[in-house]
């Protein structure tokens, strides 16, 4: 794993403008499907799934590249101190700000799920790119996420549809 700034994130990704909006607002030619969904409702036992649903839409690779920025100021219940504990577990004591780019080998998944999780928590914005390309995903700081994708997303729309409410035991 590596911690990059926007320039060298730029060598993997040159044609990619990270920014606190999605790369692609529907679907194009190489990703015709598209799902933009909210997430706030869900509890938070839940956003795991979401998350693994999110990455797996993007397709097989070799790597992700994972962009995340704080927005136009953090939200005050955030615990940007647990994202920088995390971040120093890997000897990178930089800000977010100093260098917003995540890398992660194909072996990384653990650790790139974890990020993502932290970065979600925080109400951060998250963009997040792989080397083949054959999907993108945004997520919002206002709690929502768009995906797109070469597959339908099966597990994703799992993730993400509700669910009836399960009944006490002993009632």
């Amino acid at each position: 794993m590596h911690f990059w700034t926007l320039e060298e994130a730029k060598r993997w990704v040159p044609a990619i403008d990270f920014g606190p909006q999605p790369l692609e607002h529907a679907g194009c030619v190489q990703r015709p499907f598209h799902l933009r969904a909210e997430f706030a409702g869900l509890p938070s036992t839940r956003l795991p799934g979401v998350l693994t649903g999110a990455v797996e839409a993007l397709g097989a690779c070799e790597w992700w590249l994972v962009w995340m920025d704080v927005g136009t100021e953090q939200w005050a219940g955030g615990n940007t101190h647990l994202y920088y504990r995390l971040r120093q577990s890997y000897q990178d004591y930089r800000l977010l700000n100093e260098a917003p780019c995540h890398f992660f080998h194909r072996h990384e998944w653990p650790d790139l799920l974890t990020f993502l999780q932290v970065g979600m928590l925080n109400l951060w914005n998250i963009h997040v790119v792989t080397d083949l390309d054959r999907g993108r995903l945004f997520v919002s700081q206002a709690e929502w996420l768009s995906a797109t994708s070469s597959s339908d997303m099966g597990k994703l729309r799992e993730a993400l549809a509700p669910r009836a409410a399960s009944s006490s035991a002993g009632s």
